[in-house]
């Protein structure tokens, strides 16, 4: 009786990495040196939930520029509005926006019912662009065309269902510290922590006066897919299995 395998399925070609969007970010700080940063949405496709800086994609129906792109963005999602007084306008406003104008405006100029310019018109502004700083151009590598892949979430699925998925992480450091005033930080499966003789699962951090801590070195010898040793829980239940029979001795109950 002989058995055939299975066809193979191949696999589909990944799809060419999208071109870079032109997209301009700012980095407001105030006297106090306090950042401004902004939230995600939740369920948003990349970088949910994240605290980042205001911004976003460059709109040709919007801007001029990347750097009235960033203004605008960030007056959407802030409220903050980087523009003054425009000099040259006939009849100057001697008032500014309402709080309930401003509202109006960033959910009118997200959703593309209203102009930024004619916005910015309309109240004798102009957008601040003098006040910017280039800082940095920053390009995502094309060889990433996603963050995740479905290949990628198929391995964090394995690690979930496996022992690694089942492992509690609970550093614990060294007594003492190396020649550089290192700490040691072992972790589970490491041969200090139930591993066999040899294996490694530990990192070595540089802790600061203050608390901070940074990663200097991860040390691990094993590959966390298929190389982590089940927990050793023989002795364990040997252990008890003899405190039982003793009970059953008329040892101590």
């Amino acid at each position: 009786m002989s058995t055939s395998s299975p066809p193979q399925v191949a696999k589909q070609p990944r799809p060419p990495p999208s071109k870079p969007r032109p997209s301009a970010s700012l980095i407001i700080i105030n006297p106090q040196n306090e950042i401004l940063l902004v939230q995600r949405n939740p369920r948003a496709g990349t970088f949910a939930g994240a605290y980042v800086f205001p911004g976003g994609n460059f709109d040709p129906n919007q801007d001029d520029s990347l750097e009235i792109t960033a203004i605008r963005e960030t007056f959407e999602e802030t409220g903050l509005l980087l523009a003054s007084a425009d000099p040259s306008a006939e009849c100057l406003s001697s008032q500014a926006p309402s709080d309930e104008e401003l509202n109006i405006a960033r959910e009118e100029i997200h959703s593309q019912r209203q102009l930024f310019k004619n916005f910015l018109r309309r109240h004798n502004l102009i957008p601040d662009t003098s006040s910017l700083l280039p800082f940095t151009q920053w390009v995502t590598p094309p060889i990433q065309p996603n963050w995740t892949t479905p290949e990628q979430r198929e391995k964090v699925q394995q690690l979930s269902s496996g022992l690694f998925g089942k492992m509690t992480i609970n550093p614990r450091a060294l007594p003492g510290k190396d020649a550089r005033g290192r700490t040691t930080l072992t972790y589970e499966g490491d041969e200090t922590r139930g591993g066999s003789p040899g294996r490694l699962h530990r990192v070595i951090v540089n802790i600061t006066k203050g608390g901070g801590m940074s990663v200097d070195e991860l040390l691990r010898n094993f590959d966390i897919f298929n190389g982590i040793e089940a927990p050793r829980i023989c002795e364990t239940i040997k252990a008890l299995m003899i405190t039982k029979h003793s009970w059953a001795d008329g040892g101590m109950p």
